[in-house]
């Protein structure tokens, strides 16, 4: 009973910060008349608060506070050891690199796929109309005049929002299944995963976005570190930021009804490449960590 209880606390908490966030956001939206600075000070409250500081201060209330800490003085050490934010390989760091790199014709494939799905004609239309408002808060986003302007849109979109979401779900709620012993491995990466991408509100990017959060939980368990998911998390992001700022916006607005961006060849490759550094990844995870 009290895996449930933390899990619905977690939860509960989870979905009134971000539902708090977007109420407040856009309802203020309209008293700014710099829309850009708004949107811009909204993600990064966002990421600092709902994202870090929540699931942090979560941790430490649930499993550090009152109990004996290994780190005398120190109980925020143990809140970064148990969500695997105080160790690193830079062996793993690299493979992980090279998988999510491999990965990428994979994902988009996968994505234009499920665009083709026979939806309903009113999900997609419903889908159609947020990516059009999406469209909008990016471009409000995505429009750096300078090099540092630049600096902090990669800082804000790849950086904070991957250690963000990394802390959130492979963080706090991977922490949630793993310390009540209630649900095995598979089934927690699978859940964690499925969350992952329903909190994104896309319907027709479930599917990738279920199986990148999904490969990023046993990530997570492969190198008992948070930090390679962290990285393929900011490259995945790089990869779409550099993916927006390419496309014309012909391309843009008709984002559900894009062609395949790779040949079938490209694709195998990916899929080989990719399931080769996974392997790799949990060889040398387990390998180092006595397994």
């Amino acid at each position: 009973m009290k895996f449930w209880l933390h899990l619905w606390f977690l939860l509960l908490a989870l979905g009134a910060g971000f539902v708090l966030c977007f109420v407040v956001g856009f309802s203020t939206l309209a008293l700014f008349d710099d829309k850009t600075l708004y949107v811009h000070l909204f993600q990064w409250a966002q990421n600092l608060l709902v994202m870090m500081a929540a699931p942090l201060w979560w941790t430490w209330f649930t499993y550090v506070r009152g109990q004996q800490s290994t780190t005398p003085g120190h109980p925020w050490r143990d809140t970064f050891h148990l969500l695997r934010l105080d160790r690193v390989d830079v062996r793993l760091l690299f493979l992980t690199f090279c998988m999510i790199v491999a990965a990428m014709p994979l994902l988009d494939t996968l994505e234009v796929f499920c665009t083709r799905l026979p939806y309903p004609q009113s999900i997609r239309d419903h889908a159609l109309t947020e990516a059009q408002n999406n469209l909008q808060v990016m471009q409000w986003l995505l429009n750096p005049s300078s090099l540092q302007g630049w600096v902090e849109i990669i800082l804000l979109m790849c950086l904070a929002t991957g250690l963000g979401e990394e802390i959130l779900f492979r963080g706090a709620l991977l922490n949630c299944f793993q310390r009540q012993g209630r649900l095995n491995l598979h089934w927690s990466a699978v859940l964690v995963g499925l969350i992952f991408a329903l909190i994104h509100f896309d319907l027709m990017g479930l599917l990738p976005r279920w199986l990148l959060g999904t490969m990023f939980v046993y990530l997570v368990y492969w190198t008992d570190s948070l930090w390679p998911a962290v990285l393929a998390h900011f490259i995945n992001n790089a990869f779409a930021l550099i993916s927006y700022k390419m496309a014309t916006p012909e391309e843009l607005a008709n984002i559900y009804n894009r062609d395949y961006s790779f040949s079938p060849i490209f694709i195998v490759l990916s899929i080989v490449t990719t399931g080769l550094f996974l392997w790799l990844i949990r060889r040398t995870g387990l390998q180092k960590q006595g397994c």
